[in-house]
């Protein structure tokens, strides 16, 4: 069933990771934070050879059931029609197949048995239905909210904004008629107070008037296209800060919100009321678990599943909501923390000064503006999501007065819960009450009446069996054996020794991959601390320790049946998030419904676009220069080389290096002689005084120094003259 009602489908909101066909098979919807899933639209797809027949005929079958409730006196939504009308395919009982020509008598019995069903107001699986389609409708992502408040507000100034600009005023008429368009932009795009009151529009005129006088406009409109859209946005900003610090200053402001005091209201309100309901439903799903599990008649065993099975799904949709309101009670505190710094400074900076300058205080206006801004778009998600808690709980009336016939068995249970069910359920108390807690202490910061609110609290055996430790599981000591299946090896997950081991989703919804492959499933969430089985990509809980053997032993089993089971009740298919198995369908007289690998088909659309007979270059620099001379000239006199020096160099990589050779010769060899070591000996003087003795008088022989010095290596001195007067010779 690749085609389905489009009537609803603009209308229509995924919960998918990513992009996917809406009933028109081409829709494109916004992408929300929950867990990767697929569409509810294309849960029934039918692969290419059987599209081509069901697809012709599919939204007429659509129609002829909506009109055929409509006689009976109820009247159903084409969402919930065409999503009747999958599960009708989907269930092999009905014996439906794409290869059958669809004769009159076909296509009458398929609207005959959605029509009964539809006509069916006991039934708790079109309850779920129900809650499912609705979901889908209404839910939008905090991401997806922000992405359509911005087009939305695109939308509304989009015509506005093109008269600005493209205006060519001239007279003082035309200026004051361009000024009043402004003065409209301005409170379209920033949504503070209505755009018709006189009061607001005067207030808003004035504080344009101290940015942008009228008598200034004309250098405005000088501006090129592109430049007018910034400075309408820049414009924007300034008067919407001015008008909220006027507002926090008392001394204006008329009809702009306290958001800072509102959003955290409304968030506080529905982070209650979704965990009170959480948890209320959380206990009655692990109440009919317990039925399920001690009762042996088939037929009550459907009952119980289906009854838990709707509660589990509220569940599920409760906690997304609750995330949500957690997440935005983070942003909401830091967003009017913010906001109180920033009037805060604002104050100090204009109180101090007569005349304060513009670059002091625009960016505060700006920014002021842009938190205020981001507030509006929360508030708009808050608000979303109240409603959509309203609208469930309108399904939980009826669901609660089904409940009626199982009180007894109900507070039977109660007395004597299984034990293997409570451990997940315990856990997602405590977690779900831990979160609670935590976003409204935060909220109270802020708005201090958060502290009036109350919120379940789980009950002592509640805190602590989700307090304490669970016991790991050990693929010896119980018996996992980790051989694989046909889609490759088993690895077992314990906590501790995983990276992320708490951030890793599980699939199947988190539910327990043994119990989830009974018939009918026996939905207990599962407890990660266990350990996690890792299988083909994809990670899978468990709720006690056996279940985690038995699915270990032959997983391709256990996913087997979990599949087949989810074509008889199509409700799984969204709570255990199997959409990726049902993305594409084959049917076969022989096996039934069988699951096969998507083929992607070729997205096609016609399209076309329009040009101006005579476009206008928006892209016009008003400083250009065409004239070679005048360049130069702005060149010279932008370069002032009268106070400049000019240095060069020249380096191995420059363009004006020079090539030059040189000839050298080779060494030549040769030897040198070193100096010779030598000594020299100097001569000792002695000499001798002659005459000293003698006679006296004219006797006496006359005093003569002689020298007796010897000469380098005994040389031997002239001694004549000691030889003495006596004649004897020398001695």
């Amino acid at each position: 069933l690749q085609q389905g009602s489009g009537l609803e489908a603009e209308r229509s909101r995924s919960v998918s990771c990513g992009t996917d066909r809406d009933f028109d098979g081409c829709a494109q919807r916004p992408v929300s934070k929950a867990s990767t899933r697929g569409s509810l639209a294309t849960m029934g797809d039918i692969d290419a050879a059987g599209a081509g027949r069901v697809g012709i005929v599919i939204k007429s079958i659509v129609r002829e059931v909506v009109a055929g409730c409509a006689e009976a006196g109820n009247f159903v939504d084409e969402v919930l029609a065409a999503f009747m009308v999958k599960a009708v395919v989907l269930d092999p009982t009905t014996e439906f197949k794409s290869e059958a020509e669809l004769t009159e008598d076909v296509i009458g019995g398929l609207v005959e048995e959605c029509i009964t069903r539809l006509q069916d107001t006991d039934n708790v699986h079109l309850l779920t239905y129900k809650l499912q389609v609705l979901f889908e409708r209404m839910y939008v992502s905090i991401d997806g909210m922000a992405e359509s408040s911005a087009e939305k507000t695109a939308r509304a100034v989009e015509d506005i904004d093109r008269s600005i600009v493209m205006s060519q005023a001239r007279t003082h008429i035309e200026f004051e008629d361009v000024y009043r368009q402004m003065v409209s932009s301005v409170l379209l795009r920033s949504e503070m107070g209505p755009i018709d009151d006189y009061d607001v529009i005067r207030e808003c005129t004035a504080a344009m008037e101290s940015v942008l006088p009228l008598t200034e406009l004309g250098v405005f409109m000088a501006l090129p296209m592109k430049e007018k859209r910034e400075q309408l946005l820049y414009l924007s900003g300034i008067v919407g800060g001015i008008r909220l610090f006027n507002k926090a200053s008392g001394k204006g402001g008329r009809r702009v919100p306290n958001l800072t005091t509102e959003v955290p209201a409304m968030c506080a309100q529905v982070l209650a009321d979704c965990h009170d309901e959480a948890v209320h439903f959380a206990e009655v799903a692990l109440l009919f678990c317990t039925c399920e599990a001690d009762v042996q008649v088939s037929e009550m065993k459907e009952r119980y599943f289906a009854m838990g099975a709707w509660a589990q799904q509220y569940v599920t949709y409760a906690a997304i909501l609750h995330s949500d309101a957690v997440t935005i009670a983070t942003r909401v505190t830091d967003l009017c923390n913010r906001s109180f710094e920033l009037l805060r400074t604002l104050s100090a900076v204009v109180s101090s000064h007569a005349a304060v300058p513009t670059a002091e205080v625009y960016p505060h206006f700006i920014a002021l503006a842009d938190l205020y801004d981001k507030l509006r778009v929360l508030r708009g998600t808050v608000a979303n999501l109240a409603v959509l808690r309203e609208k469930h709980a309108e399904i939980a009336k009826a669901y609660t007065a089904l409940m009626v016939p199982d009180v007894e068995a109900l507070t039977k249970a109660r007395s004597s819960p299984r034990k293997e069910a409570q451990s997940g359920f315990h856990l997602y108390f405590t977690n779900m009450y831990r979160k609670s807690a935590e976003a409204l202490d935060l909220l109270q910061t802020v708005y201090p009446s958060a502290a009036d609110l109350s919120i379940a609290t789980p009950t002592e055996a509640q805190a602590t069996d989700g307090a304490s430790a669970a016991v790991v599981l050990d693929a010896v000591d119980d018996g996992i054996k980790l051989n694989g299946g046909a889609d490759g090896p088993l690895d077992l997950l314990t906590p501790g020794k995983a990276h992320g081991y708490d951030n890793i989703a599980l699939n199947l919804g988190g539910f327990c991959a043994a119990s989830a492959a009974l018939d009918p499933p026996l939905l207990l969430p599962a407890d990660h601390r266990l350990g996690k089985v890792k299988y083909d990509g994809r990670f899978y809980g468990f709720a006690h320790r056996a279940g985690a053997a038995a699915f270990a032993a032959n997983p391709d089993a256990h996913l087997r049946e979990v599949r087949g089971t989810a074509k008889k009740w199509p409700e799984l298919i969204e709570l255990l998030q199997l959409h990726e198995y049902f993305e594409s369908i084959v049917m076969d007289s022989a096996t039934g419904l069988g699951h096969t690998k998507k083929q992607q088909a070729p997205l096609k659309c016609d399209g076309g676009c329009q040009t101006d007979t005579h476009p206008m270059e928006s892209n016009i620099v008003p400083g250009y220069e065409s004239s070679e001379w005048e360049l130069r000239r702005k060149a010279i006199k932008l370069a002032n080389l009268r106070t400049k020096k000019t240095r060069s160099m020249q380096t191995d990589k420059s363009n004006f290096r020079r090539s030059t050779e040189i000839q050298v010769y080779a060494p030549k060899d040769s030897t040198t002689q070193t100096r010779v070591d030598a000594a020299t000996g100097v001569p000792k003087p002695v000499t001798f005084i002659r005459g000293i003795r003698g006679p006296r008088g004219s006797k006496a022989t006359p005093v003569e120094v002689v020298d007796l010095t010897l000469g380098v290596g005994g040389v031997a001195l002239d001694v004549r003259g000691l030889r003495g007067t006596s004649g004897k010779g020398t001695r």
